[in-house]
């Protein structure tokens, strides 16, 4: 890795084209590279950045950037322009380029709106008022005002987490009883509207890997332990055999499964009945959710509970 750093970044790594030519080697151009080089590389050589990934942490892409956006040396920079005339007009000037998510995979992910959510939450702590966002259009005063999951009190998820906050306080017995509960828990209700079963499932994610194993190249199993993977949750209508899913129908289940404490336990329909919507609804995720994501092969949800509506 070290011959490469310094091929892709001579001068900034104390090492001229004579040092590794002595060494058989030439300079290259073009370095592409997984994060195990985001962090404590010199790399301005370079002044162009290309993001063929977004990471959900946009620290990690401001770490990304800073290995070429970084203090340069006067007689550096000399030495640069010296021996390659023809990069002096770009000396100084950092561009990068981030690829985002197509939109179908983005409405399953959310990656756009997490990220600059996140953003935007570091601008404002940090008192950073202007700036690009992920790409040269948008600007962090443009993000603050249409990112309305930061800054919008009445969407959906703010909704449903501020009823759970309420939840708890009113009911802190029964909340740690939720914790404790196994996954696959099964319940039922009663309902005067669509008839169905509700399902909440974990989706999978990438484990955290050591430099050692990102570099060995090994596909390792996806996982939902220690807070990797999103919940995301899914309604099968008996009648239509629709399957709402977390695009655009949160509301709408919300509304289906909303129960109280005191709401009676009623399981109405027959198990072979429930293990059929499981079935559609797991391969529903398989060909929309695990197959946008490029899941590892063998990669399943896992199901954390569920509820028939009758």
């Amino acid at each position: 890795r070290t011959m490469v750093v310094k091929r892709f970044s001579p001068y900034y790594n104390k090492t001229t084209p004579e040092d590794l030519a002595e060494l058989g080697e030439d300079e290259i151009d073009i370095l592409v590279s997984t994060d195990v080089l985001s962090e404590g590389l010199n790399l301005q050589d370079s002044t162009r950045l290309i993001n063929y990934d977004i990471h959900w942490n946009p620290v990690r892409l401001m770490q990304r950037i800073g290995r070429i956006d970084r203090r340069m040396s006067p007689d550096v920079e000399a030495l640069i322009k010296q021996k390659h005339p023809e990069r002096t007009d770009e000396r100084g000037k950092i561009a990068y380029w981030n690829f985002l998510p197509p939109d179908s995979l983005d409405n399953l992910i959310n990656l756009y709106s997490k990220v600059t959510g996140k953003m935007i939450l570091i601008s404002k702590l940090l008192g950073i008022q202007h700036g690009h966002g992920l790409d040269e259009t948008q600007e962090m005063d443009m993000l603050r005002d249409l990112n309305e999951d930061m800054y919008t009190p009445n969407t959906t998820d703010e909704t449903l987490k501020l009823t759970l906050d309420r939840l708890i306080k009113a009911h802190p017995d029964e909340a740690k009883r939720w914790r404790r509960m196994p996954f696959a828990t099964l319940s039922g209700k009663s309902n005067s509207g669509r008839r169905g079963v509700f399902f909440c499932y974990r989706i999978p994610g990438p484990p955290p890997l050591t430099k050692e194993e990102i570099e060995s190249g090994e596909i390792y199993k996806w996982v939902t332990e220690d807070g990797i993977g999103d919940s995301r949750w899914y309604f099968f209508d008996l009648e239509t055999e629709e399957i709402l899913d977390n695009t655009g129908a949160m509301a709408e289940m919300h509304n289906i499964i909303e129960c109280e404490v005191t709401t009676a336990r009623e399981i109405g329909i027959e198990k072979s009945v429930l293990k059929d919507c499981k079935k559609k609804v797991q391969k529903h995720i398989k060909n929309t959710v695990l197959k946008a994501l490029d899941a590892p092969m063998g990669t399943k949800p896992r199901l954390v509970s569920w509820l028939s509506v009758l």
